[in-house]
C-alpha cells in the first residue's frame, strides 16, 4: 500500500478544516463546496472540491487550481447515501469504504471490508443527556481502534488573522472577533502513528463535518 507521503499528502498529528468558499446550489443539491486543510503551522495541506454536501462525493487536491487529484470519494448510490468509497488519485485503487452511523458517528473499513477505526461521539453518558437536552450537538468526536483512543476531533480557537498592534480601535477589534471563531481539528495522539495512510481519515472528517455535525449546527 502507498503511503499518505507518496500521494502529496505527508502524514501530520494535527489537521485543520475549514470551508473557505461555498456555492449554494437547489434545495435537493444541497452546496458545492470547497475546504482548505491546513496543518498545525497553518500550512495548506491540500484542498477538497465538495459536491452537493458530499451527496456526489469530493476530490481532493493540493490546491484549488491544480488539476492532480490526490484522492477522490463517491457516494455507493445516488440518494440516501450510509456508505461511500475512497480511491485513490482520480480513479485509482479502492482506499477505504466509510460508512455513516445512523446516529453520530462513522466507521472506516479496509479494502478487504474489515473495520479499522470510528469516528465516535466522545463524550461521557451523563454529558451526552444534559448536553443533547440542551443543545442537542456533540463538539467532540474521537478517533478510536478497537477500543484505544487515537486523536481528538473538536473546535479549536482559529488564529487571529494578522497582528493588532498599530491598528485602530474597530481594526483590533474586528481581528479579536475573527480570532475567535473555531475550526474543526484533528489531533492526533502518539499511538496514531500507526495510521499510515490519512487520505481515508480526512475523507471522513469532512463527510462527518458536513452530515453529522452540520446538521447538529455546532459548527
Amino acid at each position: 500500500m502507498q503511503t499518505s507521503s507518496e500521494n502529496g499528502i505527508e502524514p501530520r498529528n494535527f489537521y485543520r478544516i475549514r470551508k473557505t468558499l461555498v456555492e449554494k446550489l437547489s434545495m435537493i443539491k444541497g452546496e458545492d463546496s470547497w475546504y482548505t486543510v491546513y496543518g498545525e503551522s497553518m500550512q495548506e495541506v491540500l484542498c477538497c472540491h465538495v459536491l452537493g454536501n458530499c451527496t456526489r462525493g469530493l476530490s481532493a487536491h493540493r490546491e484549488k487550481d491544480g488539476s492532480e487529484v490526490l484522492f477522490r470519494m463517491q457516494p455507493k448510490g445516488k440518494l440516501m447515501n450510509m456508505t461511500y468509497f475512497v480511491n485513490a488519485g482520480s480513479a485509482g485503487s479502492l482506499l477505504a469504504t466509510i460508512k455513516l452511523f445512523v446516529g453520530r458517528g462513522i466507521k472506516i473499513l479496509d479494502p478487504q471490508g474489515q473495520e479499522v477505526y470510528r469516528i465516535i461521539d466522545a463524550r461521557g453518558a451523563l454529558d451526552k443527556v444534559v448536553v443533547d437536552v440542551l443543545e442537542g450537538a456533540c463538539t467532540e468526536y474521537a478517533l478510536v481502534r478497537d477500543g484505544e483512543r487515537l486523536g481528538l476531533f473538536k473546535p479549536r480557537k482559529r488564529p487571529a488573522s494578522g497582528s493588532a498592534s498599530g491598528h485602530g480601535l474597530i481594526r483590533r477589534t474586528i481581528l479579536k472577533v475573527l480570532g475567535s471563531s473555531s475550526d474543526w481539528s484533528m489531533e492526533l495522539g502518539d499511538r496514531a502513528g500507526k495510521i499510515e495512510d490519512h487520505r481515508p481519515l480526512l475523507a471522513a472528517l469532512i463527510l462527518l463535518k458536513e452530515h453529522t455535525i452540520r446538521n447538529d449546527q455546532s459548527s
